[in-house]
């Protein structure tokens, strides 16, 4: 049994321990959970280390990413970060860090649903618990990977959080960042509060406004 077959069970599963099981009633074979973390942490070490280290020849050449004709299409960019909770104290002892992410893919790697919706058959992810300045070169190799200067168009799609319009601003100048339609509902029921003190009223309004904007019709 390789070691990328227990880093599979290893990220498959819930945890360490049921990756133990996993593999035992499979395999038939006895791994033990800290030596299936240790082999986890020595392969995505590693893996880490190469995508930093295309991230940071990406980043150095940015430059030179355009093709000189490009092809009709889009590249979609959807960043957003979550607190976690580590094992792991900073300098404040607090162990909870941002884990930013971002996941790639372009108009070409769509098919279209019977309900209009789409599917997404191919991306690119990039995770990192970590900064922003440190994460946008993860995200501009994401990018790259489906396509990024090669397609006429690119969107970012995100919360509208600063540190993402930043990171437009400075890797992706040619990018339409668009906010995603649960934050953009969000957003309309947070102001919606500011225009009436009448609860039911401001249901009713902001309801309104969003069933406008799901439809496609002009917001007055």
């Amino acid at each position: 049994m390789v070691k990328l077959e227990v880093v599979y069970f290893a990220q498959n599963q819930m945890s360490f321990s049921r990756a133990e099981d996993v593999i035992k009633r499979v395999y038939k074979l006895n791994i033990n959970r800290e030596t299936i973390r240790k082999i986890a942490e020595d392969i995505g070490t590693k893996v880490f280390e190469y995508d930093s280290l295309e991230a940071n020849k990406l980043l150095d050449n940015i430059h030179h990413i355009e093709a000189d004709e490009k092809t009709p299409g889009i590249v979609y960019i959807m960043p957003d970060g979550a607190a976690v909770n580590t094992r792991v104290e900073d300098e404040n002892g607090s162990t909870w860090r941002e884990n930013k992410t971002a996941i790639a893919f372009s108009s070409r790697d769509l098919i279209k649903r019977k309900d209009g919706g789409n599917i997404i058959v191919r991306k690119e992810i990039a995770p990192l618990i970590g900064t922003s300045e440190e994460f946008k070169k993860h995200a501009l190799r994401a990018a790259v990977g489906v396509g990024y200067g090669k397609f006429t168009e690119t969107v970012i799609i995100a919360d509208g959080a600063v540190w993402i319009r930043n990171m437009r601003d400075d890797i992706f100048p040619d990018a339409v960042q668009i906010l995603d339609l649960f934050h953009l509902k969000e957003n309309v029921y947070k102001f919606s509060k500011h225009i009436s003190k009448d609860n039911a009223e401001v249901v009713r309004w902001a309801e309104d406004i969003i069933n406008k904007i799901e439809n496609h019709y002009a917001v007055d």
